[in-house]
């Protein structure tokens, strides 16, 4: 990561909005630029120091003086347009950042094969999950809002997108391994992000928290420029970082995204590892105090140093699979409940709700929640 850690801070939302704007105005242009190989919204670094000014960061592999550069290939230091918004004209400024390439990491070695050969049942994430097209690690556990099943989450590169496919955990076996490492069967992929899910073969072997570090996915939320995050992969474990790009512009040979988040690490001169992709990321802590922490991405690649990690939002995946939180799926249960135990019943299923309503209602804490939850309900389930 270049420059020292600053501390975590919010940004102007107006003036992300005149970033986002100048982004996307100004994305192909600066893509076509030679060396160019990615772009997102940062804050300025002067002298290898953070500063507090948000700009369009252009990312290169390696700095090249002005002089020894064609004019037409120079990266703008201002970017100037006239909003679609307002019609106004805006400025916004620019900084070049030297960054390696991002790859995916999807694929293990015969060293890492022999040594994290390891079958975890329940399965949480973080641990190894492999398919016919690739390796990596299972993020966690979700509900599939168009089936409901419970449903593991990773990413396309690491198990494809041909739905009925095998996955097993940890890794295909060798030749004459007796174990079954069979775990579940490919369900969906997306077609926007390097997304997939998948079924388990057992309800059993569905564990929902990230192994070692608490509950998951129970809540989701947006990450944002300075979040302090961590993931657990497969490969690296726990590590620890802050998110210092958002808006973040992958190409090739990463999935092509405009929407995601760079995270570069605090605690380890490493983020992440080949292998580690499919983890989620999660902020450190829970700002409404829950003993869960929030996920705020899919990791999907990486740089090959693994200094550096990109990673989805989870709100643009969750909505693109169509997903929701454990959380939501249990809020929605009890709003089925206390509905049924409210509103004139329809069929049998109702009379459960009025039971355990009844029940609930026959102490004098539960006639209270009883009472709360009829009236506010909606506000109550959310």
């Amino acid at each position: 990561m270049p420059g020292k850690k600053a501390p975590r801070r919010g940004s102007d939302p107006q003036e992300m909005e005149r970033l986002r704007e100048a982004k996307t105005r100004f994305e192909e242009d600066l893509l076509s630029l030679a060396g160019v190989h990615g772009l997102g919204i940062g804050y300025k670094i002067v002298g290898k120091r953070e500063i507090r000014q948000l700009a369009i960061v252009v990312l290169v592999e390696s700095k090249v003086a002005k002089s020894r550069l064609d004019p037409r290939q120079q990266v703008p230091e201002r970017l100037t347009f006239v909003s679609a918004r307002d019609g106004r004209e805006i400025t916004v400024v620019t900084d070049v950042q030297e960054a390696a390439r991002a790859i995916p990491g999807n694929h293990l070695t015969a060293a890492d094969i022999a040594q994290l050969r390891s079958k975890l049942r329940p399965s949480p994430g973080g641990v190894f999950i492999a398919s016919p097209v690739g390796s990596g690690t299972l993020g966690g556990w979700a509900l599939d809002d168009v089936t409901g099943q419970f449903v593991f989450l990773s990413n396309r590169h690491v198990l494809g997108s041909t739905s009925g496919a095998l996955v097993m955990q940890p890794l295909f076996p060798l030749l004459g391994d007796p174990n079954d490492y069979r775990f579940g069967t490919v369900l969906r992929a997306s077609t926007a992000y390097d997304a997939t899910i998948g079924v388990p073969l057992s309800r059993a072997d569905v564990k929902t928290e990230i192994f070692g570090n608490g509950p998951a996915i129970y809540e989701i939320a947006e990450a944002t420029l300075g979040m302090e995050v961590e993931k657990t992969g497969a490969s690296t474990g726990h590590t620890e970082g802050r998110v210092d790009l958002v808006d973040v512009t992958t190409v090739a040979p990463c999935e092509r995204s405009r929407t995601a988040f760079r995270i570069a690490p605090t605690a380890t001169p490493t983020f992440t590892q080949t292998g580690d992709s499919g983890s989620v990321i999660v902020e450190r802590t829970n700002p409404g105090g829950m003993s869960w922490k929030r996920v705020v991405g899919l990791l999907y690649c990486m740089t090959e140093t693994g200094s550096l990690g990109y990673a989805h939002q989870i709100t643009d995946v969750f909505a693109d699979l169509s997903l929701i939180t454990v959380c939501e799926a249990l809020a929605r249960i009890i709003d089925a409940i206390f509905r049924s135990a409210t509103e004139p019943a329809v069929s049998e299923p109702h009379g459960f709700g009025r039971d355990f309503a009844a029940r609930l209602a026959a102490g004098r804490v539960g006639r209270e929640v009883v009472k709360m939850v009829s009236t506010y309900r909606a506000s109550a389930v959310s």
